[in-house]
């Protein structure tokens, strides 16, 4: 019984590890991205932080109307002049480095 029990948790243990080990966003080639990317809405501006490279930032409305849909040339300092109605809540999504997404969600305020 003791055997089975110890067999048990080890399983349990490792099943845990091995879940937080794919944790991290990771492109096809293997190559780590970055974890601590942001998208903030602040004064009338989408700011786009931790990402680099060109890309598209795209905004929609929480039920999935099409906002705005940017090129940006350089993501690691983007800011996207934008009017979002203050109160709602809108999905981010920014494609970059090939078809690489990132999707943030934000509240207009």
């Amino acid at each position: 019984m003791r055997r089975i029990t110890f067999i048990l948790f080890i399983l349990f243990f490792l099943s845990g590890v091995k879940a937080a080990s794919f944790s991290l966003d990771h492109d096809v080639s293997g190559s780590y991205l970055f974890q601590n990317s942001r998208v903030i809405y602040k004064n009338n501006v989408l700011f786009v932080q931790g990402l680099i490279g060109h890309g598209t930032v795209e905004v929609y409305s929480i039920i999935g109307n099409k906002i705005s849909d940017q090129k940006v040339v350089d993501l690691s300092n983007a800011q996207i002049p934008l009017y979002l109605e203050s109160g709602n809540m809108y999905i981010v999504r920014v494609r970059y480095q090939g078809n690489v997404m990132k999707t943030f969600k934000i509240l207009a305020n």
